[in-house]
Parts: structure tokens; C-alpha cells; sequence
């Protein structure tokens, strides 16, 4: 069944896990996908850092960025689109309320990796954001004009293996009104 993204949204708090496979569809054929467990989401971020080349665009904004297998390899993917060319942008949420998690959870961060990476490489970037931000989002600007974008439970962290969370892949219209949104230009 393929959905807008008005019904698919409000649909997401009432979906059953027996339920979200069933709506789920190929974004690339311009229609919403619904991922529904972090497995998908680290999947299909993966897929997308994957298609990024000489002159895209990856911008990542994230509120929790931990440890783990999965959060290494978008990171290592992530720096091979840089070296493919790609410039890939950081939005970290370093607000006191990120802290407060990071402390009552006893979590590690890969901030300082993210650091690191935008000190070393002229391809990358970081924005860190004090105020409290809950926003989450991986956005893919391509010079080919087939923009994508992942919407929702985009914390990374081999700990948010089993948490019930959703996420939407945006096809490319839908993807470009969210770029427009974020870095400016007309709506």
C-alpha cells in the first residue's frame, strides 16, 4: 500500500510491528519508505552515504551519536563518500539536555571523532547546536538531482538495536522541500 506523507505520519504512532512491513515500499519509486527498526535505518543510511560522489551533499543531524559496530560503519562510510568526493556535514545537538542523557544513561559519544574528522579534512564539516534540538534527519543532496532523506528515530548507537522507533526515507521531491527548508531558497 503506498501512502502520503500526511496519512503515513499520522499513521505512525498506531502501527503494530506485524503491521509496518506491510506498508513499507521502494522509495526510489518516488514513494515513501517506512523503516521500522534500526537494522533498516543504519541499512538504508548506508545505501544512501553509498550512492554520494563528486559534488554531492550528506548533511547528518543527530542527537545522540554512541558507539558501537553500526555507528563505525556510517561513520567509515561516510568518510569514504568524502574521499569519493562528497562533502558530508555534521549538525550535533551538544545541548545540556544531550549531556543530561549521555550522563543518566551512562553512554559514550563519538563527538570527538566528528571533530577529528572536520579538523583533518577539508571535505567535512561540523555545526554544533546548544540549544536543545531534537530534530534527526540524514539529508543526500546529489549533483544528479536524485535527493533523498531520512526522517525520525535517526540516533546511532549499536544500544538502539532493539528500540521500537520509525523512520521515513523521503524520495527525491519530498527531499529536496526538506533541503530547501534547512539551508534556505524558495519553498
Amino acid at each position: 500500500m503506498r501512502l502520503g506523507i500526511q496519512p503515513l505520519v499520522a499513521l505512525l504512532p498506531a502501527l503494530s510491528p506485524q503491521r509496518h512491513a506491510a506498508i513499507t515500499s521502494c522509495a526510489h519509486d518516488g514513494h515513501l519508505q517506512l523503516l521500522t527498526s534500526y537494522q533498516q535505518l543504519v541499512g538504508a543510511l548506508l545505501d544512501e552515504v553509498a550512492l554520494s560522489t563528486t559534488g554531492d551533499t550528506v548533511e547528518l543531524g543527530l542527537y545522540l551519536l554512541e558507539g558501537g559496530d553500526s555507528s563505525a560503519r556510517v561513520l567509515d562510510a561516510l568518510e569514504a563518500a568524502g574521499g569519493r568526493g562528497a562533502r558530508v556535514s555534521f549538525v550535533l545537538d551538544v545541548s545540556y539536555v544531550s549531556e543530561i542523557s549521555r550522563l543518566i544513561e551512562r553512554t559514550d559519544t563519538l563527538i570527538p571523532r566528528v571533530a577529528a574528522l572536520a579538523e583533518r579534512h577539508a571535505w567535512c564539516d561540523v555545526a554544533y547546536r546548544s540549544k536543545p534540538d531534537h530534530a534527526k534527519y540524514a539529508l543526500f543532496a546529489r549533483t544528479s538531482g536524485d535527493e533523498a532523506a531520512i526522517l525520525g528515530g535517526i540516533n546511532l548507537g549499536d544500544r538502539f538495536g532493539d528500540w521500537e522507533d520509525f523512520a521515513v526515507r523521503l524520495p527525491s521531491a519530498h527531499a529536496e522541500r526538506l533541503r530547501l527548508s534547512l539551508w534556505g531558497g524558495p519553498q
